[in-house]
């Protein structure tokens, strides 16, 4: 997803538009429907469908909160809602196989007049509600940059329940990353207006805590200003962007 297009969903938000957001949103949930679908081959899910009830349900969502928090909030709530849909698609039709599979002979005859498919669908139970009330909270929590053992605290969850919600859906938390970005970079701004001198950068900084010594946290600073050049998406992935709007490939690659 385009820098752009994420500042139009952002701007939504701000402006609490419905349409903008259905629209925004739409796009968002179909492109993780796809990619969830076609990680189970045997199985046909209709991803469009998944995707479009995950939409409705954070609209819905989102207008309870009358628009309360943030557009990263309401990012993870669209990508972990279609992720609650398809693991229970998968739940309901694990012993299916593709429409094709089942109806297709070893000659490639089709025989589907023989076979009546009725799916069974049940409501969300009052636990998975709670649950996903839950994790939204852990990764509102994770994406104001708060270290885990914080998140885990302000959550007021079990110690032994926020270790399953955190596994089960991959909720990341601050690597740490921003923060040594942002202190080696006012490093290399002071040495870069004391004219690259290092002796005095080291005397400037004196009695400072950094996260290395004076000479790397400049190195880091020309590869993090290299990488900002070369590569903007990895960049906003690895620096800016809260830990769970891009998956922990991105953040490392």
């Amino acid at each position: 997803m385009t820098k752009d297009f994420l500042n139009q969903f952002d701007q939504a938000i701000e402006n609490k538009s419905e349409i903008d957001f259905f629209k925004l949103a739409t796009k968002i949930c179909r492109k993780y429907a796809y990619y969830y679908s076609h990680l189970n081959n045997n199985i046909t899910e209709d991803w469009e469908l998944t995707a479009d009830e995950s939409v409705l349900k954070v609209l819905e969502l989102v207008k309870n909160d009358n628009w309360s928090h943030t557009p990263n909030y309401y990012f993870g709530c669209l990508r972990n809602e279609v992720k609650w849909q398809h693991l229970k698609y998968l739940k309901e039709h694990r012993q299916e196989y593709s429409l094709e599979q089942v109806t297709t002979n070893s000659d490639g005859e089709s025989f589907t007049d023989s076979i009546d498919l009725v799916p069974v669908r049940e409501e969300r139970t009052y636990n998975q509600e709670i649950e996903l009330k839950a994790v939204r909270k852990i990764i509102e929590l994770a994406d104001d940059f708060k270290p885990r053992k914080v998140c885990e605290i302000e959550s007021g969850i079990d110690h032994k329940v926020f270790l399953r919600l955190i596994r089960v859906w991959n909720i990341q938390f601050d690597n740490g990353n921003t923060r040594r970005f942002l202190e080696c970079m006012k490093v290399y701004n002071v040495y870069k207006s004391l004219d690259y001198d290092i002796g005095l950068t080291r005397q400037y900084f004196k009695g400072t805590q950094l996260p290395f010594g004076i000479k790397t946290c400049i190195r880091c600073s020309e590869e993090y200003i290299k990488l900002f050049k070369n590569n903007r998406k990895v960049f906003m992935n690895r620096f800016v962007y809260p830990p769970n709007m891009s998956s922990w490939a991105e953040k490392v690659r």
